[in-house]
């Protein structure tokens, strides 16, 4: 092992322990152990992901698509309403 390669090793080893210590710390004064649950946060993500695209989906979308709808139906109203009715 070159020279270089060996202070890689050694910096990224203290690198790792360097974030190792600091998450060891703030969660001593945070008061609670860090727990990593990656099965139990990636269930709760896809359902969140669910809730939102229904949401999107089945409430927004509609909702957007009639305040876009009136507001061009009330411009043209407007426009009718100052400039008289369209000419043939």
């Amino acid at each position: 092992m070159s020279r270089r390669d060996h202070a890689k090793t050694l910096n990224s080893r203290a690198t790792f322990t360097l974030l190792e210590n600091v998450r060891a710390i703030s969660a001593a004064l945070i008061g609670r152990v860090i727990v990593e649950q990656p099965q139990n946060v990636d269930a709760r993500r896809k359902s969140e992901e669910l809730r939102s695209f229904l949401f999107l989906t089945a409430v927004m979308v509609p909702v957007l698509s009639v305040i876009i709808v009136a507001g061009y139906g009330f411009i043209v109203w407007a426009t009718q309403l100052l400039s008289g009715p369209p000419t043939h």
